[in-house]
């Protein structure tokens, strides 16, 4: 085994020898290939004829003369001078005369007819107050006393709002929240409910819906016994809180 070995490691070393003598002599052969093909001559192409070309004379450009252009004839109007012998001098032509124009009757005056006018003194603008002697009531109240009315009246007008006042859903979704709306009204002489305001909000934090459900529950109160001072009927004024809330 040990000459088998000491043979093929000797054989391993000729053979990068051998290959090396071989890339020599194929590279000779392919130098002698190249040198014994036959040159290819390029032939020389004749040239193109060339054909002389004259100069040419270009002729001169003589602008057109001008043609005058004549203006159109205007006929003038022709005058005639008048015939003296038809001219009048000194003469004018006669004036009309204005037309009359019919006369205006004017109404005879009969004194039995016309009377003077008595002035009328304007009635003084009375203000509300805000206490009476007497204060505006709920009709079912009229046979108590003036405080038991007060009370009477006060819990009826309650009453009154409590049933005429509802959350709208729109106040609903903002959310949990409470809120106070002021109204402003009056009960006249004859015990209506008039001059219905709400007052300013000047925050802006009061929906206007809850404003105008306010305003609509003191408008739909019913007609109230006047008040009075002295025996005499007053416009009295009112100022109602109302509280919202909303869970």
């Amino acid at each position: 085994m040990s000459y088998y070995k000491k043979n093929q490691q000797k054989l391993e070393k000729l053979r990068g020898i051998f290959f090396q003598i071989g890339l020599i002599v194929a590279g000779g052969f392919t130098l002698l290939a190249f040198e014994w093909t036959s040159p290819n001559y390029i032939p020389n192409l004749p040239e193109p004829p060339m054909i002389a070309v004259e100069d040419w004379d270009y002729p001169p450009i003589i602008p057109e003369k001008e043609k005058k252009v004549e203006p159109p004839k205007v006929k003038q109007p022709e005058f005639k001078l008048p015939d003296p012998d038809k001219l009048v001098i000194g003469e004018k032509e006669p004036e009309k005369e204005p037309e009359k124009q019919p006369e205006k009757k004017q109404p005879e005056f009969d004194p039995g007819k016309w009377k003077e006018v008595e002035p009328v003194d304007p009635e003084p603008v009375e203000l509300p107050v805000l206490i009476a002697g007497v204060m505006p009531h709920f009709k079912e109240c009229a046979d108590l006393k003036e405080e038991e009315r007060k009370a009477c009246t006060q819990e009826k007008m309650y009453e009154h709002f409590s049933k005429n006042t509802k959350v709208p859903e729109s106040v609903k979704m903002i959310g949990q929240a409470t809120y106070k709306v002021y109204v402003y009204f009056e009960v006249n002489k004859k015990g209506e409910i008039v001059n219905v305001q709400v007052m300013d909000d000047k925050k802006n934090e009061i929906p206007k819906e809850l404003q105008r459900v306010a305003f609509n529950a003191v408008k739909s109160l019913p007609q109230l016994n006047p008040g009075k001072n002295h025996g005499k009927e007053v416009s009295v004024k009112y100022t109602v809180p109302f509280k919202f809330t909303v869970k």
